[in-house]
């Protein structure tokens, strides 16, 4: 991929994890050569579902050929002789290592970080953890779910009443994936004063979501409670309300939206009403809202409420199933999909 802007670079990923996978997957989509180290038997993302018949009677994950997309793949373990030598040749010739696997086998390992560097000062380095190298989690292994609920990014979601409300995994390959590629890429900018070694986790990365409650707190030591389904923030409405026909996200926060949306739903006293003009006092009466909201969308479907909000510039959604998302003239003009190919099988991935 000559005219790319990273086409230039070899990458070298050893390990696994979605984290991984995604920082390598975005230097190969900017035209990076990125290789993949995989143990004997493959990577065990390969078998996570969903899965597809490849060919030759095997199925393989879908998530793991999207993350995996334009990189090379080599069969090798770091822990033999002979696997450890084949990837160190691989590396002689790498501008950065993307390196997934636990700290304490990193540092047992014939390509431990400190020999390579002493090999080979010129390689950037970057570590890949769920808890980081120091600390009193870094021996513990972790899913999606544990990083998000420690984050604190669960606790605020569900009914008031209810347990937290916990989303589906996925996110924070993502998340961390898009962590670990800033400061690999900065270390490649200043390669010549030398390179860099970053360690990032993925608890951390997903702290940056939740800097909104951790300033509040430190600064102020208020917890927000659990406010409800669709109460968010300080503000109301916001959240998904069902209509005539689908689902529709709205989102109101100033006071211009506010009679803006009053507007659309033919409801201007409502507007005009000094007791809902505020955002705060919005949130404060959200169940006398709530009663008199609910029943007027469903006077109309998502798709006319959302083609109305464009008009008065109301930050309004459809909510789609992933069926109607793939769909959707929003991706398909812009060509937000492509194919991603495994073995026979092809689907079409996020690009």
């Amino acid at each position: 991929m000559p005219n790319l802007p990273l086409s230039s670079l070899r990458v070298v990923e050893l390990g696994s994890g979605d984290t991984l996978g995604y920082c390598g997957k975005l230097f190969a989509d900017f035209g990076a050569e990125v290789i993949k180290i995989e143990p004997q038997g493959g990577d065990p993302g390969r078998r996570i579902p969903p899965l597809a018949d490849v060919g030759e009677g095997r199925r393989e994950s879908l998530t793991f050929a999207w993350l995996n997309t334009n990189k090379t793949s080599i069969l090798a373990d770091p822990e033999t002789s002979e696997g450890a030598n084949r990837i160190l040749d691989l590396l002689a010739n790498a501008d950065l290592l993307l390196d997934a696997r636990h700290p304490d086998e990193i540092k047992a390992s014939l390509i431990s970080h400190d020999r390579l560097r002493k090999a080979d000062p010129g390689l950037a380095i970057t570590a890949i953890s769920w808890f980081g190298e120091h600390g009193p989690y870094r021996n513990y292994l972790a899913t999606d779910s544990v990083c998000r609920s420690l984050a604190g990014l669960v606790k605020l979601v569900g009914p008031v009443e209810g347990p937290p409300v916990l989303p589906r995994d996925g996110q924070i390959g993502v998340v961390g994936g898009l962590t670990a590629f800033i400061p690999s890429l900065a270390g490649l900018y200043g390669h010549a004063h030398g390179a860099r070694r970053f360690a990032v986790n993925n608890l951390e990365a997903m702290l940056h979501i939740s800097e909104f409650d951790t300033g509040l707190a430190l600064e102020s030591g208020f917890t927000r409670p659990r406010a409800g389904i669709n109460r968010f923030g300080r503000g109301y409405p916001s959240g998904n309300f069902q209509t005539k026909h689908g689902w529709l996200g709205v989102t109101v926060v100033t006071p211009a939206q506010w009679v803006a949306f009053c507007t659309m739903l033919d409801m201007p006293e409502l507007g005009a009403d000094p007791k809902y003009s505020a955002t705060i006092g919005r949130f404060n009466h959200a169940d006398e809202l709530k009663a008199i909201i609910t029943p007027a969308l469903l006077k109309k479907t998502a798709l006319e409420w959302f083609e109305m909000g464009i008009e008065l510039r109301l930050p309004l959604a459809v909510v789609p199933d992933m069926k109607e998302l793939l769909e959707q003239d929003v991706y398909r003009v812009r060509g937000a999909f492509g194919a991603v190919e495994i073995g026979t099988a092809s689907f079409e991935g996020p690009v």
